[in-house]
């Protein structure tokens, strides 16, 4: 069973999800700002996980983007989910900080299926406690 915090987090999680898609049907060009809220979405589900994981040393509310990829490196259970993490924070920078960043569908498309591989890799595990 997952903890209270564990829960919020994926509860958020779920929250940024539900965001992303009706952002992607309702707005014509989003300016790939679906791609920050699967990042965000992403973020939550991984801290969902490792809230709770009793051999690493991790508080959500005192990290860092870098304290967090770190802790997922700690987690070989996690398989490739921290590449895809990674990638999603890139793009969702590019979205945020390059004011050259163009709307490419195939970003939608990257980000959709990094988070997919994510949430296929740890919410069985979060299903498990």
């Amino acid at each position: 069973m997952m903890s209270d915090q564990a829960n919020k987090h994926h509860t958020l999680y779920l929250a940024n999800v539900a965001l992303a898609e009706s952002m992607d049907e309702l707005l014509p060009n989003p300016r790939g700002w679906t791609r920050v809220v699967r990042f965000y979405a992403a973020v939550h589900l991984i801290n969902a996980y490792l809230i709770d994981k009793h051999n690493i040393v991790f508080d959500p509310a005192a990290t860092e983007h870098k304290e967090r990829a770190y802790a997922m490196d700690k987690c070989p259970e996690l398989r490739d989910a921290p590449a895809r993490y990674r990638q999603l924070k890139g793009l969702s920078e590019s979205v945020r900080y390059d004011v050259n960043y163009q709307y490419a569908d195939e970003d939608r498309i990257n980000a959709i299926a990094w988070l997919a591989k994510i949430a296929a890799i740890v919410e069985p595990k979060l299903k498990k406690r």
